[in-house]
């Protein structure tokens, strides 16, 4: 495992190098958490990064930039973990099968756990989530009625709203045209003809919907679409506005 400063454009600098027994599944870099989130137990020792281990899938390791060692601490996840993404709220685990999302502060607080979509047998993929300053996107097993979007809840739309008035866009546009689609129509793009669905143990129908989840009210959902026509995602990610 190996972390670089890339912030000189003329180089870089290696601030972490370290060999382990085995294959890494996954790591990220730990923000500190918003001082509004309360308690950091690992505030001395950062900047975190974590990972995790073939060896000991189920456990987070993490190490300290700031020591330059390996934290006493590890963390059981209670399943092998495929995915680790982290922002100043919460540090959400990709499992095989759901998203296991924990408090920035401390890694033994979990905030809530939600089902993810999860494909088996030999074309298995990854469960894919994506992380912004506020929102969570995820693939879900439950599928997406064609049409706009939906909110649960006045909290999760009054959030809505409020960062559609900051950013002059809306996650409840989406509806069950996908990203993709409404980004090809924008810019011109013929439409690609559609791949043939995979449907290796799992219904058509579950495959290619995605929830984005408020993590600042407890994971209400704000936003429900169909991303993709009955193909599985494996990847995705909010763009730099963060909506």
């Amino acid at each position: 495992v190996q972390v670089w400063d890339i912030r000189d454009g003329s180089g870089m600098l290696e601030l972490m190098s370290l060999r382990t027994s085995g294959p890494v599944t996954c790591g990220a870099i730990l923000p500190a958490p918003r001082a509004a989130a309360g308690i950091d137990i690992s505030a001395s020792s950062r900047p975190l990064p974590g990972d995790g281990e073939a060896e000991r899938p189920s456990v987070l390791r993490l190490y300290s930039l700031r020591a330059q060692e390996i934290l006493p601490d590890r963390f059981d996840v209670k399943a092998p973990a495929i995915r680790v993404q982290a922002n100043a709220r919460a540090v959400a685990i990709g499992l095989r099968d759901r998203v296991r999302v924990l408090a920035a502060g401390n890694l033994e607080q979990l905030l809530f756990e939600v089902p993810g979509y999860s494909l088996s047998g030999p074309s298995a993929l990854p469960n894919p989530c994506a992380l912004s300053a506020r929102w969570m996107a995820y693939c879900t097993p439950q599928p997406a009625a064609d049409g706009a979007g939906i909110a649960e809840g006045g909290a999760a739309m009054a959030a809505v709203v409020e960062m559609a008035q900051k950013t002059g866009s809306s996650l409840l546009t989406l509806g069950g045209l996908g990203v993709k689609k409404v980004s090809d129509m924008v810019n011109g793009v013929p439409a690609a003809p559609a791949p043939a669905p995979i449907t290796d143990g799992v219904g058509d129908d579950a495959a290619g919907n995605v929830k984005i989840v408020d993590l600042k009210a407890g994971g209400r959902t704000v936003c429900h679409f169909r991303a993709a026509s009955r193909t599985p995602i494996v990847a995705m990610a909010f763009d730099p506005s963060g909506t």
